[in-house]
């Protein structure tokens, strides 16, 4: 949980990501799903002390954690945003959001195939098509911490958001975060 805490221009990526995730216009709550694990407490003090519902639960059943977080705020749809993506675009959220919704869709995905850059995964499913999920899993015994890679063995009516840059907007290096930090920064200077 360290990376995704750390400051960017006076917030850390947790702050950024539930800013961006309130302005949307098709998001109506965000929970922070994470772990149950002793390594993820600083993590809740934190979501807690910013007024951020956490749900908890498996370290090692990542599916059944998210689920059981988007039924602890009776959502219909779900929208999954990596806590280390805090140059997510929140127009790609509601697009892919829309898309699920008047395509009759069961999940819509710009992660897999990857079609916007990294930093800006974004996966919407349904609840319905979730819970599904995690009963072929639980019955196929597939790798559930990887929730978004089981719907390539499951049935689904499935679209694919379309971008094609490629670069990358995660905190997952040096040079990664040193990136973020300069777009900060700089859209500070700017503002000036």
């Amino acid at each position: 949980p360290g990376k995704v805490l750390l400051p960017i221009d006076g917030e850390n990526s947790i702050q950024k990501i539930k800013k961006i995730c309130l302005s949307s216009k098709t998001i109506t709550d965000v929970v922070l799903a994470t772990s149950d694990d002793s390594s993820d407490d600083a993590l809740v003090d934190f979501a807690q002390s910013i007024n951020l519902d956490s749900f908890r639960g498996s370290l090692n059943d990542v599916l059944s954690r998210f689920t059981n977080a988007a039924l602890s705020k009776n959502a219909d749809v779900v929208v999954y945003v990596g806590g280390d993506c805090p140059m997510l675009d929140i127009y790609a959220v509601d697009d892919a959001v829309q898309k699920l919704v008047d395509g009759n869709f069961d999940f819509v995905t710009n992660y897999q195939p990857a079609t916007f850059p990294n930093g800006h995964d974004v996966n919407v499913i349904t609840i319905e098509k979730l819970k599904e999920l995690e009963i072929a899993a639980n019955n196929n015994q597939l790798d559930k911490k990887k929730i978004f890679e089981i719907y390539k063995q499951i049935p689904f009516n499935l679209n694919n958001l379309i971008n094609a840059k490629n670069n990358y907007q995660t905190l997952n290096d040096s040079d990664a975060r040193a990136l973020i930090y300069q777009k900060y920064l700089l859209s500070e200077s700017n503002e000036e």
